[in-house]
């Protein structure tokens, strides 16, 4: 009686650390799956700052070429307005009429 009342006890031991060591593996799973979920969370964020960083640089390269493009044709647009309206440098020296280079010849 005593013998089968051991094995029992025995065989009833065994299955309860069996199900605590299930328990353990499930948890142990449960808790990766939530880190590789936080991981490939924080990794998506990472991307999209990332992504976010670049689009704005170009944006920033973009504005600069039109301002300095802008500031080019300006600059064109003026040396061709002052060629047309105002006296060439070379006429004013001659003449020695330096005010008329500022008053735009007027």
């Amino acid at each position: 009686l005593g013998a089968r009342l051991r094995a029992r006890q025995a065989e009833r031991r065994r299955l309860r650390q069996l199900r605590r060591h299930e328990r353990r593996i499930k948890s142990a799973k449960r808790r990766r799956v939530m880190q590789e979920a936080i991981l490939k969370q924080y990794n998506t964020l990472l991307r999209l700052r990332q992504r976010r960083r670049r689009i704005l640089v170009i944006a920033k390269i973009l504005i600069l070429t039109c301002v300095f493009n802008t500031l080019q044709v300006n600059k064109i647009r003026f040396i061709c307005f002052r060629w047309l309206f105002w006296k060439a440098p070379a006429a004013d020296a001659q003449s020695g009429h330096s005010a008329d280079r500022l008053t735009g010849g007027i």
